[in-house]
């Protein structure tokens, strides 16, 4: 696909392979400035910056005069999902690493799902887990690190789902 489009129409594309990237990128025919606005757009997420990102694009691409505005960040790429009222996410997982009775089910939940309020999934399987006697931890991550220092998927992990080194889970359902 790539030897077919290469050099004929301006192409991002983005993997999860650093070397890929850094060729693509090379590659792709979209100048470094609009390919660092559109991985701006992307790595921010929702619905408001994927609306950016087509703006862009068709400033860029399309001919059609406009401005894309600059990208709304969520504060957070990484959080739990459905945390009680009033409580903070420390005060949570410590309450957690205290139970000894019910088990405790992570669910890990790719970031866009929250900031796109495509959540009834999660309702449904923190509901089962619960009508099944056990405590449901849902973890939103961003799952890939960024340029900025976010650490992604391993961070979230060691963040959310350990305390002093030790699980905090029973079980894990990655959606």
């Amino acid at each position: 696909f790539w030897k077919e489009i290469k050099g004929k129409i301006p192409a991002f594309v983005r993997t999860g392979i650093d070397d890929e990237n850094t060729c693509m990128r090379r590659e792709g025919g979209v100048s470094p400035l609009v390919y660092d606005q559109i991985m701006a757009y992307l790595h921010a997420g929702g619905v408001e910056n994927m609306r950016g990102i087509l703006l862009l694009l068709l400033r860029e691409f399309g001919d059609c005069p406009g401005i894309a505005a600059p990208p709304v960040y969520v504060p957070a790429w990484d959080g739990i999902y459905g945390l009680p009222e009033g409580m903070s996410e420390e005060e949570y997982l410590d309450r957690l690493a205290a139970e000894e009775e019910k088990p405790v089910i992570g669910i890990l939940v790719h970031y866009h799902h929250i900031l796109q309020e495509d959540t009834e999934h999660i309702d449904a399987l923190m509901a089962a887990a619960n009508a099944y006697g056990a405590i449901p931890l849902a973890v939103y991550t961003n799952m890939m690190p960024s340029e900025n220092g976010y650490g992604g998927l391993k961070e979230a992990i060691r963040h959310y789902l350990k305390r002093g080194g030790e699980s905090l889970i029973d079980a894990l359902i990655v959606t």
